[in-house]
């Protein structure tokens, strides 16, 4: 009795298989483009791999490719595309501040500080991306006289990256100066809305000071983004 399920979804599978046949490589990349930009992932991996596919030497899907793996949390996968982008062409402005991200996932820390930077050629927002993710490596590693110099080199390059601003969020937070981290999460956020990660240190900041009705709109604001936000649905499941 189990066999007809089974059937009917391979023979769904085989048919938009068969359906993206039909579609051009520059098609499902501007698909998979316009997917990644509304926060589909799911159906924008989906796009890119029928671009590459067809393309497999294609830098730029390889780049879009690796981005939505790794707003998707697979970050192996993420990491690896990533790679695959910096090898054929990919310039390191801005692959390296990726693949740190990715490498940071999946909790690759001592690869993070491996990462070689170039001396010349990174712009100031991905150096501070960089330095960001270096920062966070060192703290995992119980090294915080290097991870304090790695966040003041970023605040060199650029004080008001996104990825700072919620570093910096955080460690408020944790110091119990929690209208210090509201603060600087509604300045991250006026500059960009679509912060999820800001919007989640929000959150729980707002559970902290037992405020559940802001809360809940919090993570209701981080579904409307991105439906696929499975912590958010959890959160307001609580």
């Amino acid at each position: 009795m189990q066999t007809k399920p089974k059937l009917l979804l391979a023979l769904l599978f085989m048919a938009s298989v068969m359906a993206g046949c039909d579609k051009s490589p520059e098609k499902s990349m501007t698909e998979g483009r316009a997917y990644l930009e509304s926060s589909n992932y799911k159906a924008a991996i989906l796009e890119l791999k029928n671009t590459l596919q067809a393309q497999p030497r294609n830098a730029e899907a390889r780049l879009l490719l690796g981005k939505a793996l790794l707003a998707y949390e697979d970050f192996a996968a993420a990491e690896k595309e990533l790679k695959k982008a910096g090898e054929l062409g990919i310039s390191n402005d801005i692959v390296l501040p990726l693949h740190a991200k990715s490498l940071l996932g999946q909790g690759k820390h001592e690869a993070v500080l491996a990462l070689a930077i170039p001396e010349s050629g990174l712009s100031a927002q991905s150096t501070a991306a960089l330095q960001v993710a270096r920062a966070k490596a060192f703290i995992s590693i119980n090294k915080q006289p290097e991870a304090t110099q790695a966040l003041q080199l970023a605040g060199q390059a650029d004080p008001r990256h996104p990825d700072l601003m919620i570093h910096r969020a955080g460690l408020a937070a944790v110091e119990g100066k929690s209208a210090d981290a509201m603060r600087i999460l509604d300045e991250a956020l006026a500059e960009n809305p679509k912060l999820t990660e800001a919007l989640y240190l929000k959150a729980m900041l707002y559970k902290q000071s037992e405020k559940p009705s802001d809360e809940a709109k919090t993570y209701q604001q981080i579904i409307k983004i991105d439906p696929q936000q499975i912590r958010a649905h959890l959160g307001l499941a609580e």
